[in-house]
Parts: structure tokens; C-alpha cells; sequence
């Protein structure tokens, strides 16, 4: 099979196993368990033909690569900055695949799923969060450079056009989202104008604010500084009925539109009564 510097057989049944062989001419290459009676790779140190099973660290200065299927269990590992996702200046992609993949008839399909965990809880103490996943912000030291934005998390939206349901950049299904600061939707400015600022987006209709819950808590509709509890700058339209429901005091300035006298009415505590005199009963 070839010249070896160091060279130990084991027989078997079916033929004999190399179990161990180093060749003087590969730089020092180690075969294990190689067969039949192959010389190791020259394109690695170590070439073992089976499995390994490594009861220590397993330290590496370049590269690790899976060509099939990665499985790690046991106890979390931890990697310093540029070690296993690449090196400096680079763009990463993580469970990214170039093509489609094929999904079988009634099954969903996600690129990542994070299995909700079940926690103990300690016997004392406080617990401050816990979450199935938690992205904390993104730090950048000031250079000479021009940063656009930055994001904890950035989704792209869905423009996918051959569903039958919905395309959602995100959805919460069935639950409460919190936000524990202001937030802004549908627009591209650096900061909120109040706690909620709901924007048309570019090529629109027209970017602008269209519904703003202001910092002092009016809403304002079509404008950005709401005066009033609620400021519409705009027309204003109540669906017409003749059936308003009650009037007692705990309704007093309740208004809407009757359908027979066609006229606002209001609540003044006992009775609906026109706005026109606010004495004439509407209903």
C-alpha cells in the first residue's frame, strides 16, 4: 500500500485495517483507521475514516466546516468576535441558501425555530426577563464613516405576491406586543413626534403623519400638533342612526348622527336633543 514511517495492522475478518499509519512523506499526515490500507490525505494533518469522539476541547486557529449535518448538544459554547461567523469587513449570511427549497403538503416551514423553553423558577429572588430569544443593540464606535441607521432588528417586508393569505413583515400571532418606548410606523424619521406615529409611507398618497397619539396625550388626525383630547384636521364623518343607545348622566356630551331628523344630536343627561337647539328631542 505504500511506504510508511510508522505503520501498526489490525487484522479482522474481512482483511486486514490499517488502525494506525503516519507516512514520512506527507509532513507527518496521520491516518486512522484507513482502509484498504489507504494513505491519509495530504491535504490534512489528521485523516480518520469514521467517526471521532473527543472527550476534551477541540481548539481550532482557521476554519471548522460540516459538509453534511452540524450537531451540537451539551453544554452552550462560546465564540469570540470574528472566530466562527467569519472575519472583519464581512457581510454575513446565516441560514441563507442560494435557490428554493421544497416543502411536503400541510406542513409549515420557517428558516429558523426557536423551541420555547421551560424555566424553573428560582425558590427566591427576582427574575427580570426571561425569553425564548433576546437581540440586544447594535454598539458602532464614532469614525469618520457615515452610518445610515442602526437596528436591533432589521425585517425586510414580504412582497411575495402568490399567497393566498397575508404578507406580513411581522406577526404576532394571538398575543401582546409591548414597546416600551415611542413608536413609529410607516415612516423613515430618525425619532418618533409622539408615543404613536403612524405615517403613509413613501409613494403613499404622499408621505406624512396620518394618526399621532402626541406626548401629552392628544390624537391627532391629519395633523402633528394636536390642541384638543382629539384634533381631526379634516372631515369628520358619523355613521347615521336611530338607535344610540341611552342617555342617562354618565352619558352627558355623547354625539351622533340621527338618520331620521338628519341632524348631530347630543346627550345632555336625560334626552337625545338636537344640536340645532339643543332642546328638541331626536329620538
Amino acid at each position: 500500500g505504500g511506504s510508511y514511517a510508522f505503520r501498526v495492522d489490525n487484522d479482522t475478518a474481512t482483511g486486514p485495517r490499517s488502525a494506525f499509519n503516519l507516512t514520512y512523506y506527507k509532513d507527518g499526515n496521520l491516518g486512522i483507521n484507513m482502509n484498504p490500507r489507504t494513505k491519509p490525505s495530504s491535504a490534512y494533518i489528521v485523516d480518520a475514516n469514521g467517526s471521532v469522539n473527543i472527550r476534551g476541547d477541540l481548539n481550532t486557529t482557521t476554519h471548522l466546516r460540516a459538509t453534511a449535518a452540524l450537531t451540537v448538544t451539551g453544554i452552550p459554547g462560546s465564540v469570540s468576535e470574528n472566530s466562527l461567523l467569519g472575519g472583519a469587513s464581512t457581510q454575513f449570511k446565516m441560514f441563507a441558501k442560494e435557490g428554493a427549497f421544497s416543502i411536503n403538503a400541510g406542513y409549515s416551514a420557517a428558516m429558523l425555530l426557536i423551541s420555547g423553553a421551560t424555566w424553573n423558577e428560582s425558590t427566591s429572588g427576582t427574575h427580570p426577563l426571561i425569553a425564548t430569544a433576546a437581540i440586544l443593540k447594535p454598539r458602532v464606535v464614532s469614525g469618520a464613516a457615515t452610518v445610515g441607521d442602526t437596528a436591533a432588528l432589521y425585517i425586510e417586508d414580504e412582497n411575495g405576491t402568490n399567497v393566498s393569505g397575508g404578507n406580513y413583515a411581522v406577526w404576532v400571532d394571538n398575543n401582546t406586543s409591548r414597546f416600551d418606548g415611542n413608536v413609529l410606523i410607516g415612516s423613515n424619521l430618525a425619532t418618533p413626534i409622539g408615543v404613536l406615529d403612524v405615517n403613509a409611507p413613501e409613494g403613499a398618497g404622499g408621505a406624512g403623519t396620518r394618526f399621532l397619539v402626541a406626548f401629552d396625550g392628544n390624537v391627532g388626525v391629519g395633523t402633528t400638533t394636536p390642541s384638543k383630547r382629539l384634533d381631526v384636521n379634516a372631515v369628520m364623518k358619523l355613521r347615521p342612526t336611530d338607535s344610540p343607545g341611552q342617555c342617562a348622566a354618565t352619558d352627558k356630551g355623547r354625539i351622533y348622527y340621527d338618520a331620521s331628523v338628519a341632524e348631530l344630536c347630543s346627550c345632555n343627561g336625560t334626552n337625545w336633543v338636537k344640536g340645532s337647539d339643543n332642546s328638541t328631542i331626536c329620538t
